[in-house]
């Protein structure tokens, strides 16, 4: 009885000791899972990308102007800027900068003009996504007083300060000034197509004499008591700028009431009429500083001058 008892016991012990070893067994498929959760994650790759200060610099010397071109066409919604400007001993000068943008668009500004939109050509765009295939090196010595470049970067800084300057007889910038003055034409293309220009204006010079200033499409004349003293031509630039100037950007502000220049900022006064509107036009002799308002500055002094050099007659002397 004692040895049947003691080898029951052994015999329930026994399956006892083997359940573990099977619980083991059982769950062994499920231990691939397992390790698969436990393993570490791999860690994100960056890339470091120099986008201006002394990395974009050292990229430039090595012959790469605009090293972040790929990764920011990688996005969908990219916009790239482009300025042009020149430097010398007094500092950087901004002519016009042009913010590019993924579908073609772009925006053009310059100093004392309102801001414009154009839009480039198909293949001009191609260049622009293109534009580090092209080398960013001088093929000309361009020392001087003043040197011209282009600035490649991103931000709203016109002048993309921080970053390095393009030759303006590299092929990088010979290509940026075909894509650009392709696309400045087609702009003023387009304003021209809208309509023939007329402005009427008033001139009070120093001398106290109040000139006539006329302005037919391209033609700028003036005039005083009847008289042709000057006449000028505006090319298709000043024409659409002086356009664009009295459409988009607010006039000086209105004359004083008294008699004389000197009590009121502005040169010339009066309206431009164009595509069935009419702008109020005023003119300082510095601003703005825009090739069609030059032209009318010029035309006002020059008419003075004629003036003021007439023969005298007789009952004059």
């Amino acid at each position: 009885m004692h040895d049947a008892i003691t080898t029951g016991r052994r015999l329930l012990l026994a399956p006892l000791l083997l359940l573990p070893a099977t619980l083991l067994l059982a769950r062994d498929p499920a231990c691939p899972a397992e390790e698969a959760v436990q393993k570490p994650t791999p860690r994100a790759s960056y890339q470091v990308v120099p986008l201006t200060g002394e990395p974009l610099y050292q990229a430039a010397e090595d012959g790469h102007c605009v090293p972040f071109l790929r990764p920011l066409l990688a996005h969908p919604n990219w916009e790239l800027r482009i300025s042009a400007g020149t430097s010398g001993c007094l500092g950087d000068f901004l002519h016009d900068s042009f913010a590019v943008h993924a579908d073609g668009t772009a925006t053009w500004s310059r100093p004392g003009a309102p801001v414009r939109e154009l839009a480039l050509a198909p293949d001009d765009l191609d260049a622009i996504r293109t534009l580090d295939t092209l080398s960013c090196a001088a093929t000309e010595d361009e020392r001087g007083y003043y040197v011209g470049w282009y600035r490649i970067g991103l931000g709203a800084d016109a002048l993309l300060q921080g970053t390095p300057s393009i030759p303006r007889s590299s092929a990088m910038a010979k290509r940026l000034d075909e894509i650009f003055e392709n696309m400045v034409s087609m702009y003023q293309r387009r304003i021209l197509g809208l309509g023939t220009a007329r402005a009427w204006l008033t001139a009070n010079y120093y001398d106290g004499a109040r000139y006539q200033v006329e302005l037919v499409d391209h033609t700028v004349r003036v005039t005083h008591k009847g008289r042709v003293l000057a006449e000028e031509t505006l090319d298709d630039a000043g024409l659409v700028d002086l356009i664009d100037r009295a459409r988009m950007a607010p006039a000086l502000p209105p004359a004083a009431p008294h008699k004389g220049r000197d009590e009121d900022p502005a040169l010339a006064r009066g309206e431009l009429h164009f595509a069935g509107y009419r702008y109020p036009l005023a003119i300082s002799w510095s601003e703005p500083e825009m090739s069609g308002y030059d032209v009318i500055r010029r035309a006002v002094a020059n008419a003075e001058y004629t003036e003021r050099e007439k023969p005298q007659t007789e009952d004059q002397l």
